[in-house]
C-alpha cells in the first residue's frame, strides 16, 4: 500500500554520496544563491515524489525509489573500496560503478524531463512521414536513436495512415503529463535506457584522481554532463574524482589511479559550480568561497 508520507523526499544525488564531501566533524557546507552555510545532506539534491510512478489506474507506487536504494547501497560499498590508498577496486567494483554512473545520469530530473519532451518531439517526427522520402525519414529518426532498419519499417507502417490521423495522435501525446503511465518521465530510468548508457560508457577509460594535498573536490546538484560521449570528470568525495575518457579499443578497460594535477581539480570544481542548478557542496566555507 502506497503511503504518501514514506520516501516522499527522493534524492537524485544520494545522501551517502553527498556525505562523502563533508569536512571536519562530518559537517557539509552548501553554496546557494551566493550564500555559504552548513547544510544537511538529507535536504538537498532531492524532489518530492520524483520517482513515484502510476499504473494504468493512476495508483501510485514507490517501487522505483525502493529499487534505487539497492543500487545506492552497492555503490556506497564500491566507493569505500576506492578510499583505500592505491586502490582501483576489483573488476566487480569497476563494473558496478560504471552502472551506477549510467544510472545517475538517467535519474537526474533534467534527464527525465528531457526524455519526456523528446518523446513528444518524436511523435511529430513519426507523423511527418508523408513529407519525407524513406531516406530522409530514416535520417530524421536517427536523431532519436532509431536505426535505419527500424526507421524503414516505421516508414512503411505510418504511410498507411493519413496526415490528419497522425497529427491527432501526435497532439494527444503532446498533451500527456509527466505522471501519465503511458508516457512517464521515469521512462529515462528504464533498465533498457540505463543499459544503453552503461554500454556507451564501457569504452571509456577511467582514472581515479586523488586531490593534491590541502585541496578538495566539490559537487554540484548536476554532477554529470548532459553528454557523456566526451571526456568528463565526476567527483565521488572531497578527496577523489573519476576521470572518464572515451576511445578505448576494448570494453571495460582496467582503471588507473594517480594524483590529480591542480588544473584538473580546479577545472572539475569550476564545472560543478557552472553546471549546478541550485546548490554546490563542499567540506568548508573556504573551499566554496571561490565560487560564491
Amino acid at each position: 500500500m502506497f503511503d504518501p508520507n514514506i520516501r516522499k523526499n527522493q534524492h537524485y544525488v544520494p545522501v551517502f554520496w553527498l556525505k562523502r564531501f563533508a569536512g571536519t566533524g562530518g559537517i557539509l557546507y552548501g553554496l546557494k544563491k551566493g550564500e555559504i552555510s552548513p547544510i544537511s545532506a538529507k535536504k538537498y539534491m532531492s524532489e518530492e515524489y520524483l520517482y513515484t510512478t502510476f499504473d494504468e489506474n493512476y495508483i501510485p507506487s514507490n517501487w522505483l525509489e525502493e529499487a534505487a536504494a539497492k543500487s545506492e547501497s552497492d555503490a556506497a560499498r564500491a566507493f569505500r573500496t576506492l578510499d583505500d590508498p592505491g586502490s582501483t577496486g576489483t573488476t566487480e567494483d569497476q563494473i558496478l560503478l560504471r552502472w551506477f554512473i549510467a544510472f545517475s545520469a538517467c535519474r537526474h530530473p533534467d534527464t527525465m524531463s528531457s526524455g519526456h519532451h523528446r518523446a513528444k518531439d518524436m511523435a511529430y517526427a513519426f507523423a511527418d512521414v508523408h513529407s519525407n522520402t524513406r531516406e530522409t525519414y530514416c535520417f530524421a529518426l536517427g536523431k532519436f536513436g532509431i536505426d535505419t532498419e527500424f526507421g524503414s519499417a516505421l516508414y512503411d507502417h505510418f504511410r498507411k495512415f493519413d496526415l490528419k490521423q497522425l497529427l491527432n495522435e501526435a497532439s494527444d501525446i503532446e498533451l500527456m503529463q509527466p505522471t501519465d503511465p503511458d508516457l512517464p518521465k521515469q521512462m529515462a530510468i528504464d533498465c533498457e535506457t540505463i543499459e544503453r548508457v552503461f554500454f556507451s560508457l564501457s569504452y571509456h577509460s577511467v582514472t581515479i584522481l586523488e586531490a593534491p594535498d590541502d585541496l578538495s573536490y566539490i559537487i554540484g546538484d548536476t554532477p554529470l554532463p548532459p553528454e557523456l560521449g566526451y571526456e568528463f570528470t565526476v567527483p565521488i568525495s572531497n578527496r577523489l574524482a573519476l576521470l572518464w575518457e572515451p576511445g578505448s579499443i576494448e570494453m571495460f578497460p582496467s582503471w588507473d589511479r594517480r594524483i590529480a594535477r591542480i588544473g584538473e581539480l580546479e577545472s572539475s570544481n569550476q564545472t560543478q559550480s557552472d553546471n549546478a542548478r541550485d546548490v554546490v557542496i563542499g567540506r568548508s566555507r573556504a573551499v566554496l568561497q571561490k565560487y560564491a
